[in-house]
């Protein structure tokens, strides 16, 4: 039977950490020491141009994971920005966190 991601997250072993509304959790650049996955709260992701305007690119919400391209091994540096757009709740996960819970529970299907 597959696990819902609720029931993945509950098994980390990780720190949960608060966001204040519009505070920075990754910048552009940044290699992370970890990812998250968010409890509670809204995250935005987006890029700055040159210019000085702001590309929204996604967001995330309770539930989900980010960032996604790092914790699976894609990228080595983050490409964009992520803020908390509100008050944010997240449980620390790192690569091997991911590897760990997911590809057993993939191997079901």
């Amino acid at each position: 039977m597959s696990m819902t991601t609720k029931e993945i997250a509950d098994k980390f072993p990780g720190t949960v950490r608060h966001f204040k509304e519009k505070t920075p959790i990754i910048y552009q650049g940044e290699v992370p020491r970890c990812g998250f996955y968010l409890k509670k709260g809204i995250v935005k992701v987006y890029n700055l141009h040159a210019n000085g305007n702001e590309q929204i690119i996604r967001f995330y919400g309770p539930g989900d994971f980010f960032p996604l391209p790092w914790l699976y091994g894609k990228v080595a540096t983050e490409f964009y920005y992520y803020e908390a757009i509100e008050e944010c709740e997240v449980i620390s996960v790192t690569k091997q966190d991911i590897e760990t819970m997911i590809k057993p529970d993939l191997a079901l299907n």
